[in-house]
C-alpha cells in the first residue's frame, strides 16, 4: 500500500470515528421526536374518542348560542348597582336603629330607676328590671355560673332559649329579641348603665323589622357610650377557654371610627426616673389602650421624652405611620424596650409633636377652613414647669382663632398629686384631663377622649355620617355542623372577613336644658356585612375563568381580592386587613421587590379617588394552583365607585374573556316548546358551584337542603309550572309595592306582635319602658310616625314591607345559563357512554379511561363512567378518608370546577393551541395519581368565539405509564429505549411538573429530579423563569415553649435550670439545718421544689416577604433540544409533544450528575437587601405610607359651640 493510500485509510477511519457518534446522536434525537409524535397523536385520538369536544360544540351551535362582546363598563356598572342596592339596605337598617335609639333615650325617664342597694332577687321581679344577658342568662335551661358578686341580683338575667340558625353560621340564636353584653369593668346596676339597658330594649322592634324586611342582614347592634352592647339576634356570649372577657364595644373600630372619624395622633410618654416601677407600667398600659382605639384611617407615632426626645420605633423617625395592626404591634414591642432615665424637658417633646403634626397637616391641606382632627396624648406623673408659651406659639394660629391640635393629659400613679398645669394643658387646648390611679382604671380613663373628639359631630346635631370599617375578621362556627346537640359548643372554623357600617347617635336629652353645655355621644348603631355576601353579587359566572372583581378602600387596601389570604392554618395574619393593592396585583415586568408598576399605581389612585374608568391591555403574571403554576396574560380593568361607601370596585377581564355566550330567554323557549326543565337534570351525576346563588329562599330556617343541588332542584321543579312562577331579585330595583314576596304589617298588627314578644315580669320586660314613651299630650309615640331630619334621607324605609316566610330570589341570568348548559350536555352525559367504534373502545381500554366529564361556565359539572375499572373505585383518590365506605364522586371532589387547575390549564392551553389538550396531575401523588385530561370548548358564532366549558376524561397513572413505555420503544436493534436501565424518560407539563416518569415522581418539579437538565432547558429558553414576590407570606423559625406558655430561647431555659439548681441546694441546706423535721417525713422529696418542665420545641411564624420562582413553557423554543456545551448537563433530548401541554424529556443517566437541584421552595428576602434600598423591618413598608389616600368624608373637627363646654376632666 502506497503512502497516499495509507493516508486515505487513516483519514477515513478518523472520519468514521468522528461521524458515528454524530450519526448516533441525530438518530436518537429523531427517535425522541418520533416518540413525541406518537404520544401526542394517540392522546389526541383518545381525547376525540372519549371527550368528544366536537359533539358539545355542535350542540351549542344547534341551540343557537349567541356570542356577544362583554362590555366591561356595563358589567362593573351592573355589579356596582347590585352591590350598591345591597349595601344601601344595610345603611337603611342602621339609620333606623339610630332613629329609634335617639328617640327612646330621649323619652325614657330614668328617675324611677331604683338605687343598686335596693335591687335584690326579691325586688327585681316587681320592678320589671330584668334583661337578656349574653353572659349571665341561663340558656336552654342550662344555668350559667355567676360571679359571687352577682348572686344576690341573679334575677336581673332572664333565661333564654336559643336555636342554631344556619343564616347565623349555626350559632344558637333567638331572633325574637336581642341580648346585652356588659364589659367586665362596667357594672350593669350603675344608674347610667342600667338606664341604657332599659331604654335600649325598644330597639328590638327595629331589629326585628329590619331582619324581616332584609333577611340577608347579619348581626345588628347598638353600642352605648356606657359600654353596653345590645346585639341582635340574642346570643350567648362566649370566651375562649378560661380567658377573661376583655370585649368592650367602645374599643371596636366600628364604634371609634363612627365617633371620631380619622385622626392624627402623637403620644408623648414620660420615661424620666420618677416613672420607674408602677408609673411606667401604667404609662405603657395607657399607651397600649390608646393604640387600641386607632384604626387604619388614623396616623400615629409615639415619642418618649426626658431631656431629649426618642422615637419608640427609631425607623419611624420624623413621620406618623398608619395605625395598622402590624404597626401597632411594632409600637407595643418598642414600649417594652424603653428604660426610665433622666429628668424631663417637656417643651422639647411638645415642640417635636407639633412639628410632626404641622407637617402632616400641611400634606393633607388642612387649615382653619378645612380642619383635621389632631391630638397630642401626654402620659406623665407630673409636669415640671409651665409650657403655656409653647401652646401660645404652636397651637394658637390665625390670630388665635384656630387651634389645630387637641391635648389630652393623663396623670399616672396613685401617689402623685394633681397639678393645675397638667389640667390646664388639656382644658385650654380642647382636650381632657384624666388621673389614672391604677392599672384597672386605664381603659375607662382612655375612652373618655373618644367623647371629647366626638363633640363637634354631636354639636352640629343634624348630620349622622355613615362610617365603613376596613375588613376585619370574625370567627364563626362551622356552618356544616347543624347538629343542635353540639351547636352550643360552637366549634369554630376559619376566620370570616367582614366590613361594618355604623352611624353615631346623639344624646338629645342629655345635651339640652343643662346649666353648662354638653355634647354627649349616645352610642353607635351598626351591622356587619360579610364580604362573601358582596362577592356573590359580583357575577363570577359572567366574569369567566380568571376574571374577577375586587374592592379597594380609601387607603388603597384590598377589601376583597382573590389573592387576599388573611389566615394561615387557622391563624389570622397580623397584616390581614392592611394589604395594599400593589401587594396583590402584580404586573408582568419584574421590577424587584416593593416596586409596584405604574399601571398598578394608576389603577390604585383611580379606585382610591372614586373615579370611574378603564385601564386596558395590561400585561400581568398570574399564579394559580397554590403558587405552583404561572402564566402571563393581558387584562383590561374597569372600575367604578361604590356609592355611599369609601370603597372603589374594579373588575379584571383577561383578553380571552372579552366575549361570552348570551343565552337569552332559554327557559321561556323551553316553556313554549312544552319541554320540562327537570328533564335536563335527571340522575345524580351533576353538581353546581356551591358558592354561587342560583335561587334561594330569603329565610334559610325551614328551608334547609342537604346539598346545593337539592336547593336548585326545588326551584327547577317550580320552573316547570310557568303559570305560577315569578322571578324575584334579592334586592328589587322596582317599587317594593309590586313585590309579591312582601307583606305589610300595619301598626296594629305590629303592636300585637310586639305584645306577644314582650317577656313577663320574670323575663325581659319592656312594659316599664313603653309607659315612658309618652308625648306631652299622653299619646304613645310609635317609631315611624315622624320623619328623620330634613338633612337626612326623608324617605327612610323603616316601615319597609316585610318578606313572607317563603319569599325567594333568583339570579335569572345564571338560571337561564344553567338550563342552557344542562340542555347542551344532557344527551351526551346521560346513561352509559358508548364508543363510536371498537377501535376507540380498545384505545380507551389501553389507557384505562374510566370517566369523562364536562364543567361549564354556569357552574354545572357532569360526569359519566367509561368502560369497566373496578380497581379505580378502591383508589384512595375517590374515597372519603374521614367517613368509612362513603364514595366521593367526581363532582364532590371538584365542586368548584371552574377554579380547578385543570380547568384553568385547559383555557390557557387553548390560547396557545386551540387544537390541543391539557394534561394535569395532582401534587406529588406518584403511581397512585389520577391523570386529568381536559380540553377547552370555545363555541363559534360566525367569526366570534367564547369560552363555554371544559370537557375531558380521567385515567389512572399506571395505565398511562404502561402505554408510555410501549410508545417509547424504538422497536429496532438499538438499545435506545425508555425501558433501558441507563435511559430515564419523562413527560413534564407546561410548568415543569413531572406527569410521567420511571421512578413514580408524578407531581414533583422536574428541576428537583434532573436539575442539570432543567437548567439547560431554561438556559436555552424552553422554560422561562417567572419571579413572584409574596408580601403576605409567613416565615418560621424553631424555638422552645415552656410550661408558662410563652416562647423562649434556649438561654432562657439554661437560666431556668440554674435557678432550679440553686433552689434545690437551698432546700437541701434547710433539710440539714432542720434535721428532726426532715427525718420525720415519709419522703425526703415531698416538699422539694419541682424541676422545671422540659422545653417543647415549636415552630413560630412571623410576617415576611418571600421570593418565589416559577417556570412556564415557551412552546416554540421547546423543540429539538439537547445538551449544549455552554451549559453542561447529562446528555438529554427534549421534544414538545404535539396536541398537548407536555414535553418529552429523555435523559442518559449513565453519566454522573453533580449539578444542584432547582427547588421551588420560597425564600425569605430581607428588606435591607432590596435593590431599592429598603429599610429593615418594620420600616420596609414606609413607602406605602406615601401612596395616594383619600380622607374620609363627613368628619367634624371643630364647632364654635365647643368653647361653651366646661367639662375637661377633674
Amino acid at each position: 500500500m502506497s503512502h497516499n493510500e495509507n493516508l486515505v485509510v487513516r483519514f477515513s477511519v478518523i472520519l468514521i470515528v468522528l461521524l458515528v457518534p454524530g450519526v448516533s446522536v441525530a438518530r436518537d434525537a429523531k427517535t425522541v421526536e418520533q416518540w413525541a409524535e406518537r404520544i401526542g397523536s394517540e392522546l389526541w385520538q383518545l381525547a376525540n374518542a372519549t371527550a368528544r369536544s366536537d359533539d358539545l360544540k355542535n350542540q351549542y351551535v344547534k341551540q343557537n348560542a349567541r356570542i356577544e362582546e362583554k362590555s366591561g363598563q356595563e358589567m362593573v356598572k351592573s355589579i356596582s348597582d347590585s352591590v350598591g342596592r345591597m349595601l344601601s339596605r344595610k345603611m337603611d337598617a342602621v339609620r333606623c336603629i339610630l332613629k329609634k335609639a335617639e328617640e327612646a333615650a330621649e323619652l325614657y325617664n330614668a328617675s324611677g330607676l331604683p338605687d343598686r342597694l335596693h335591687l335584690t332577687n326579691e325586688t327585681i321581679p316587681s320592678m320589671n328590671m330584668s334583661y337578656f344577658s349574653g353572659k349571665y342568662s341561663s340558656v336552654n335551661n342550662v344555668p350559667v355560673k355567676l360571679p359571687e358578686s352577682l348572686l344576690n341580683t341573679s334575677a336581673m338575667y332572664s333565661p333564654m332559649n336559643l336555636t342554631a340558625d344556619s343564616h347565623f353560621y349555626n350559632i344558637p340564636v333567638n331572633t325574637d329579641f336581642s341580648s346585652v353584653h356588659v364589659p367586665t369593668n362596667v357594672y350593669d346596676l350603675d344608674v347610667k348603665v342600667n338606664a341604657a339597658i332599659q331604654w335600649s330594649k325598644a330597639l328590638d322592634q327595629v331589629f326585628r323589622q329590619n331582619y324581616r324586611s332584609d333577611p340577608a342582614l347579619s348581626w345588628q347592634y347598638f353600642g352605648s357610650s356606657t359600654g353596653i352592647l345590645r346585639l341582635y339576634p340574642a346570643i350567648q356570649w362566649r370566651t375562649e377557654g378560661d380567658k377573661p372577657d376583655l370585649y368592650d364595644c367602645r374599643m371596636r373600630s366600628w364604634f371609634i371610627e363612627s365617633a371620631t372619624c380619622s385622626k392624627d395622633m402623637v403620644i408623648l410618654i414620660d420615661i424620666s426616673g420618677s416613672m420607674q416601677g408602677m408609673g411606667y407600667s401604667i404609662a405603657k398600659t395607657t399607651a397600649v389602650e390608646i393604640l387600641g382605639t386607632l384604626s387604619n384611617n388614623d396616623f400615629v407615632t409615639i415619642i418618649a421624652y426626658t431631656n431629649e426626645t426618642t422615637e419608640v420605633v427609631p425607623c419611624f423617625n420624623g413621620t406618623l405611620v398608619q395605625a395598622t395592626p402590624e404597626n401597632i404591634a411594632v409600637f407595643k414591642d418598642g414600649l417594652e424596650k424603653l428604660n426610665t432615665t433622666n429628668p424631663t424637658i417637656l417643651s422639647k417633646a411638645f415642640n417635636k409633636a407639633f412639628d410632626l403634626l404641622e407637617t402632616f397637616r400641611t400634606s393633607k391641606q388642612c387649615n382653619a377652613s378645612n380642619p383635621c382632627t389632631q391630638a397630642i396624648m401626654l402620659l406623665t406623673d407630673g409636669v415640671p414647669g409651665d409650657v403655656a408659651e409653647v401652646f401660645a406659639e404652636r397651637n394658637r394660629l390665625e390670630n388665635g382663632t384656630y387651634m389645630p391640635v387637641r391635648v389630652f393629659t393623663y396623670l399616672l400613679g396613685r401617689d402623685v398629686t394633681k397639678t393645675p398645669e397638667i389640667q390646664s394643658m388639656a382644658c385650654s387646648n380642647r382636650g381632657y384631663y384624666s388621673h389614672v390611679h391604677t392599672l384597672s382604671e386605664v381603659r375607662e380613663q382612655v375612652l373618655k377622649y373618644i367623647n371629647v373628639i366626638a363633640r363637634p359631630l354631636v354639636l352640629q346635631k343634624d348630620i349622622h355620617p355613615l362610617s365603613w370599617t376596613h375588613a376585619y375578621a370574625d370567627i364563626s362556627p362551622n356552618a356544616e355542623d347543624s347538629n343542635s346537640s353540639t351547636a352550643l359548643k360552637t366549634a369554630y372554623q376559619e376566620y370570616r372577613l367582614l366590613t361594618s357600617v355604623s352611624v353615631p347617635a346623639f344624646d338629645r336629652k342629655g345635651n339640652r336644658n343643662n346649666e353648662t353645655k354638653l355634647a354627649n355621644l349616645l352610642g353607635v348603631a351598626g351591622t356587619d356585612v360579610p364580604l362573601d355576601e358582596i362577592n356573590r353579587l359580583t357575577l363570577p359566572y359572567k366574569l369567566g375563568v380568571n376574571g374577577y372583581a375586587f374592592i379597594v378602600s380609601n387607603n388603597g387596601y384590598a377589601i376583597l381580592h382573590p389573592d387576599l389570604r388573611p389566615a394561615y392554618k387557622g391563624t389570622l395574619k397580623l397584616n390581614y386587613n392592611s394589604i395594599d393593592l400593589t401587594e396583590v396585583e402584580v404586573i408582568g415586568e419584574d421590577l424587584g421587590p416593593r416596586i409596584p408598576g405604574e399601571e398598578v399605581l394608576t389603577l390604585r389612585a383611580a379606585l382610591v379617588n372614586h373615579r370611574n374608568g378603564t385601564l386596558s391591555n395590561v400585561t400581568i403574571k398570574f399564579h394559580y394552583d397554590d403558587y405552583r403554576r404561572v402564566t402571563f396574560e393581558k387584562r383590561n380593568y374597569f372600575y367604578e365607585a361604590l356609592p355611599g361607601t369609601p370603597f372603589g370596585l374594579a373588575i379584571a377581564l383577561p383578553e380571552y374573556g372579552t366575549k361570552w355566550i348570551n343565552v337569552g330567554e332559554e327557559i321561556k323557549k323551553n316553556w313554549n316548546m312544552g319541554r320540562k326543565i327537570m328533564d335536563y337534570f335527571r340522575g345524580d351525576r351533576w353538581r353546581i358551584h356551591p358558592g354561587w346563588v342560583y335561587c334561594r329562599f330569603h329565610y334559610l330556617e325551614g328551608h334547609e337542603f342537604d346539598r346545593p343541588e337539592d336547593e336548585v332542584k326545588f326551584f327547577l321543579e317550580s320552573l316547570d309550572n310557568p303559570d305560577t312562577w315569578e322571578w324575584h331579585e334579592q334586592y328589587e330595583t322596582k317599587s317594593d309595592s309590586n313585590n309579591t314576596n312582601e307583606k305589610v304589617e300595619n301598626n296594629e298588627e305590629s303592636r300585637m306582635k310586639q305584645d306577644e314578644l314582650e317577656p313577663s315580669a320574670d323575663e325581659d320586660d319592656e312594659s316599664t319602658v313603653e309607659t315612658e314613651y309618652a308625648t306631652d299630650d299622653g299619646d304613645y309615640m310609635y317609631p315611624y310616625d315622624e320623619k328623620m331630619s330634613e338633612n337626612e334621607n326623608d324617605t327612610q324605609p323603616c316601615n319597609r314591607k316585610t318578606l313572607d316566610d317563603n319569599a325567594y330570589y333568583c339570579n335569572k341570568e345564571l338560571m337561564e345559563l344553567l338550563v342552557f348548559d344542562a340542555k347542551a350536555t344532557n344527551v351526551s352525559f346521560t346513561g352509559r357512554f358508548i364508543f363510536s367504534n371498537e377501535t376507540e373502545r380498545q384505545l380507551a381500554a389501553m389507557y384505562g379511561v374510566f370517566l369523562r366529564f364536562v364543567a361549564t361556565q354556569s357552574g354545572l359539572t357532569r360526569w359519566q363512567d367509561v368502560g369497566d375499572s373496578p380497581d379505580v373505585e378502591n383508589d384512595s383518590w375517590f374515597w372519603n378518608q374521614g367517613e368509612e365506605n362513603i364514595k366521593l364522586e367526581f363532582g364532590d371532589l371538584h365542586r368548584r370546577a371552574v377554579n380547578e387547575p385543570w380547568y384553568k390549564g385547559a383555557i390557557f392551553q387553548h390560547t396557545v393551541d386551540p387544537e390541543s389538550i391539557s394534561v394535569t396531575v395532582p401534587t406529588i401523588r406518584g403511581a397512585d395519581a389520577v391523570v386529568t385530561v381536559a380540553q377547552a370548548i370555545f363555541p363559534k358564532d360566525g367569526a366570534q368565539k367564547a369560552p363555554a366549558a371544559v370537557i375531558g376524561f380521567q385515567m389512572p397513572m399506571e395505565s398511562l405509564y404502561a402505554r408510555f413505555q410501549d410508545l417509547t420503544q424504538d422497536h429496532t436493534e438499538s438499545n435506545f429505549s425508555c425501558a433501558s436501565a441507563v435511559i430515564d424518560c419523562y413527560l413534564i407539563d407546561q410548568n415543569g411538573y413531572v406527569v410521567v416518569s420511571d421512578l413514580n415522581e408524578t407531581g414533583i418539579f422536574f428541576g428537583t429530579v434532573q436539575g442539570g437538565v432543567m437548567k439547560s432547558m431554561i438556559y436555552q429558553g424552553a422554560y422561562k423563569p417567572v419571579v413572584f414576590y409574596d408580601y403576605q407570606a409567613l416565615c418560621s423559625y424553631p424555638t422552645f415553649k415552656g410550661a408558662a406558655n410563652f416562647l423562649k430561647t434556649p438561654f432562657h431555659h439554661l437560666a431556668q435550670l440554674s435557678t432550679w439548681l440553686i433552689t434545690r441546694l437551698m432546700w437541701l441546706t434547710l433539710q440539714i439545718v432542720e434535721f428532726p423535721v426532715a427525718w420525720s417525713k415519709k419522703d425526703m422529696n415531698e416538699d422539694a421544689p419541682a424541676p422545671p418542665p422540659p422545653p417543647k420545641r415549636v415552630i413560630e411564624h412571623y410576617a415576611c416577604d418571600e421570593k418565589r420562582t416559577l417556570y412556564i413553557l415557551q412552546p416554540k423554543l421547546a423543540e429539538h433540544l439537547t445538551n449544549v456545551s455552554d451549559y453542561p448537563s447529562r446528555p438529554f433530548y427534549a421534544e414538545k409533544v404535539p396536541f398537548t401541554n407536555l414535553v418529552l424529556v429523555v435523559v442518559n443517566v449513565s453519566y454522573p450528575s453533580s449539578y444542584e437541584r432547582i427547588e421551588l421552595h420560597p425564600t425569605e428576602i430581607r428588606p435591607e437587601f432590596y435593590s431599592n434600598g429598603g429599610q429593615e423591618f418594620p420600616c420596609h413598608k414606609l413607602n406605602l405610607t406615601h401612596l395616594e389616600r383619600r380622607g374620609l368624608e363627613g368628619c367634624y373637627a371643630e364647632d364654635p359651640g365647643e368653647d361653651e363646654i366646661k367639662d375637661c376632666g377633674a
